[in-house]
Order: structure tokens, then C-alpha cells, then sequence
């Protein structure tokens, strides 16, 4: 499986982890041996663990995440594809969102001030007469 900037790292353990530059998206984890990924939401998460609970599960670790834990020795090679290829696009899409707000927040403002806009402008009052 080919995927633009990952690259395989020995992780916790020394078991294979994939990632993309520092954000790891899948890794191997050891007692019980299974496959950690991420999903959509923490409620993508519960429905698989309660549709599914004969491969999916979790331990107290990965709470209040969107990560699961898929049992390896359940897991077909065509779903590990799906669910490594999710987690990627997944982990992916954060780095770039990430980039982009720090990119942003680091520019000091526009070159040019923006034109008033005359809708806003207050209204100048009359000078007042006293007699």
C-alpha cells in the first residue's frame, strides 16, 4: 500500500508504526496484538465497538479519543487496507489543517488596510446653534 509521505518507524516496543512525517496514524501494539487506528469521531468509535466487538475494542488508554483497537487475528487483509487508508486521510487532513492556522496566525496582518467600509461609518453630528 502506497501512501503519499508515510513512512514506517519502529514505535512503543519496537513495533512498526506508520506515519506521516510526526503524526503517527497506525502502529502495531503488542498484549493483546493488535492494530491501533483512528477514526471519524468518538461516536464512529462507539458504533463500531457495539456493532462489532469481535474485532473492534478498547482499553481504558484510548478513552475520550477517536483511536481503536483492532484485533489482528480477526482482521482480513482487505478491511486492514480500509482502515489504515481511513486513518491516514484522517491523521493527513489534521497535519494540513494544522499547517494552515499556523501559517495564518503567523502573518502580522494585511499589507493594506482595508477600505471603510461606509455602512459602518458614524454619523457626523450637526454643530449645534445656542441662542
Amino acid at each position: 500500500m502506497r501512501l503519499p509521505d508515510a513512512l514506517e518507524r519502529a514505535s512503543y516496543g519496537n513495533c512498526p508504526s506508520w506515519r506521516t512525517k510526526k503524526r503517527m496514524f497506525a502502529w502495531i501494539r503488542q498484549a493483546p496484538e493488535a492494530l491501533m487506528v483512528w477514526v471519524d469521531s468518538l461516536d464512529a468509535k462507539e458504533i463500531l465497538l457495539e456493532h462489532e466487538p469481535e474485532l473492534f475494542f478498547t482499553t481504558p488508554h484510548y478513552d475520550g479519543y477517536a483511536m481503536l483497537l483492532v484485533r489482528l487475528d480477526r482482521l482480513d487483509p482487505t478491511r486492514a487496507r480500509a482502515l489504515i487508508e481511513d486513518s491516514y486521510r484522517l491523521r493527513i487532513a489534521t497535519t494540513t489543517t494544522k499547517l494552515a492556522k499556523s501559517a495564518q496566525s503567523s502573518r502580522k496582518g494585511p499589507a493594506v488596510r482595508p477600505a471603510a467600509n461606509p455602512l459602518r461609518a458614524k454619523p457626523k453630528r450637526k454643530a449645534s446653534r445656542k441662542t
